[in-house]
């Protein structure tokens, strides 16, 4: 027998030693320990469910959330442009009466007609001054 085998024997030798008392636990300390186990898989699991029970809610509401800005941005876009169009309806309007005037002989001077013109684009022009 070598030394390394002595060596190797007397290890063995000193763990087994070591790990007798372990085995002799008593019934009222594993019986303890058992129940600490339990209780704290219980309270393990019920964090579990909280936990999950939050993650859902947290993912409804980010969908709510999207549908609601993905709703104002479509709402947005649609009426954006309704100011500007209630600006240039009355310049439209006095276009229109001006092709009337022309249609009905009712402007024959080219000065008034041309100076109606103006009038509409001035008001045009103040439109989109004012609309940047």
């Amino acid at each position: 027998m070598t030394k390394n085998d002595k060596d190797k024997k007397h290890f063995y030798k000193e763990s087994e030693s070591k790990q007798e008392p372990d085995k002799e636990i008593n019934e009222p300390d594993k019986e303890k320990e058992i129940k600490n186990s339990t209780d704290e898989l219980i309270k393990l699991k019920e964090e579990i469910k909280l936990l999950k029970d939050s993650l859902l809610r947290k993912a409804a509401e980010f969908e709510n959330y999207k549908k609601r800005t993905e709703t104002e941005i479509s709402n947005y876009l649609k009426y954006a442009s309704e100011h500007l169009i209630r600006e240039l309806l009355p310049v439209y309007d006095d276009i229109n009466r001006s092709i009337q005037s022309i249609d009905k002989g009712e402007t024959k001077d080219f000065e008034t007609l041309k100076t109606g013109i103006k009038h509409i684009q001035d008001k045009f022009r103040k439109v989109f001054k004012k609309e940047g």
